[in-house]
């Protein structure tokens, strides 16, 4: 799985580091606000328009599927945990309601999960810390979170190399039992250790050496917004903007207990009513 910054000629790449987290921020604040499957599904295939046009959909792919099987667990969870449903598949205690329940609460799950994604693959870390320090924010606490992005990648490369190094050594968990991967995952926890330690030191001995904190910070580059991300971060108040008023409307409400609502999709001035009840 990649976990970081994937330098591509895409239209996303381009785009401002700062305007992109507004853009996750405005993605991660509708899927919170909305619970209906039809709008969840309509902000999926917009965050999946965005992969697509970043080109990174394969590392996307990579990406996702380490979350599949929380999605799975919460559809499995809540169709045995929730009792509330009318309407029961083949007598068992299982209710059509707590399914869809749960697969929405997992799709709500992979549009958030998805749209952080195109941020870790998009962004540019020092760009960003460089225009959240430009708003006078405390920059030991801004060089925390940007070392703490970092270390997720960066520990993510050393245990693919530490598990490369210990398989020509003949040292390899895939055909292990439970009690086989617990005992040789000593020889890969190790080394992690080790690896992380020596690195800290690097960097302190790196951060001491240019004088880091002694004096006012200077910006190289000048990291200014384009017209392009200025018209993105408007976009995206007026869509949370829009997002609140139909919550405070109650005109985009679903019901799953005891019965589901009715999913209606206009479509040409005509009314296509599906029922999942």
């Amino acid at each position: 799985m990649k976990l970081s910054i994937s330098q591509k000629n895409s239209s996303i790449h381009s785009m401002h580091s700062v305007s992109i987290l507004v853009w996750v921020c405005a993605v991660t604040i509708a899927s919170l606000i909305f619970f209906h499957p039809i709008f969840l599904l309509a902000l999926m295939l917009s965050v999946l328009l965005v992969i697509i046009a970043s080109k990174s959909f394969i590392d996307w792919l990579g990406f996702l599927k380490f979350f599949i099987f929380m999605s799975l667990l919460i559809v499995f969870i809540n169709s045995f945990a929730s009792q509330y449903g009318s309407n029961y598949v083949f007598n068992l205690p299982i209710s059509v309601e707590s399914i869809a329940f749960g697969l929405t609460a997992a799709l709500r799950l992979i549009v958030i999960v998805s749209a952080f994604a195109v941020f870790t693959f998009t962004a540019n870390p020092d760009q960003l810390l460089n225009s959240l320090a430009k708003t006078k924010h405390p920059f030991k606490f801004l060089l925390v979170l940007l070392l703490s992005m970092r270390f997720l990648p960066l520990l993510s490369n050393e245990a693919k190399s530490i598990k490369e190094a210990q398989q020509v050594r003949g040292i390899s968990l895939e055909k292990e039992s439970f009690f086989g991967r617990t005992k040789k995952s000593f020889y890969f926890l190790m080394p992690m250790l080790f690896v992380s330690m020596e690195k800290s030191v690097s960097l302190s001995e790196s951060m001491e050496s240019r004088a880091f904190g002694s004096n006012e910070r200077s910006f190289f580059n000048p990291n200014k917004f384009k017209q392009k991300d200025l018209l993105l971060i408007l976009e995206c108040s007026i869509f949370v903007l829009f997002c609140v008023f139909v919550v405070l409307t109650n005109t985009a409400s679903f019901d799953f207990y005891p019965i589901l609502s009715s999913l209606y999709l206009s479509l040409n001035n005509s009314q296509l009513d599906i029922r999942l009840a």
